[in-house]
């Protein structure tokens, strides 16, 4: 349970619920999922669970999408703000995952905080290993195949492309 591992927020990706809404459980959980029935069947759906420890703290949940949603929560000094992702695979065309990478972008810059920033979720996007020319991006414990190749084309291109664009 998220109490006896100390977990104060989850997030969660591939509900598969198709509306936005809240609701709160019997022993106080906060549960906010952002879906919508675009897809079908709807694999995605996302959300979070807030335990009831740190429901004041929140300032408000946002739906955007069935892949993305966001928190915002008042800290010490200021807030901050989180953002749950669910990246469609690499077997989804690549407009779509050109779409939903480009949707996470604009979801980041107008969440509007004064402290951080985080990404949460399934990103769909094996690592591998660090090229050359990432080692202001990735640190040095990425783990995976060695001999992996990758493609422009591929998820983990689009999750560099962003991280590179958002600093």
């Amino acid at each position: 349970s998220m109490h006896q591992y100390g977990i104060h927020i989850l997030c969660i990706t591939e509900t598969h619920i198709e509306d936005s809404y809240q609701l709160r459980t019997d022993d106080g959980y906060f549960v906010f999922y952002s879906g919508n029935n675009t897809e079908s069947p709807s694999h995605s759906g996302v959300g979070f669970i807030i335990a009831p420890s740190t429901i004041s703290s929140v300032i408000g949940c946002r739906p955007i999408s069935n892949r993305l949603c966001s928190l915002k929560l008042r800290v010490t000094h200021g807030v901050i703000g989180i953002i749950c992702a669910y990246a469609p695979h690499n077997g989804h065309s690549l407009i779509l995952r050109q779409q939903f990478f480009d949707s996470l972008e604009v979801a980041y810059n107008t969440l509007s905080v004064n402290g951080p920033k985080i990404i949460l979720g399934d990103l769909n996007a094996r690592l591998h290993y660090r090229l050359a020319n990432e080692h202001h991006i990735l640190g040095s414990k990425c783990f995976g195949d060695a001999s992996a190749s990758f493609s422009v084309s591929n998820n983990r291109s689009l999750l560099m492309e962003i991280c590179e664009s958002l600093n």
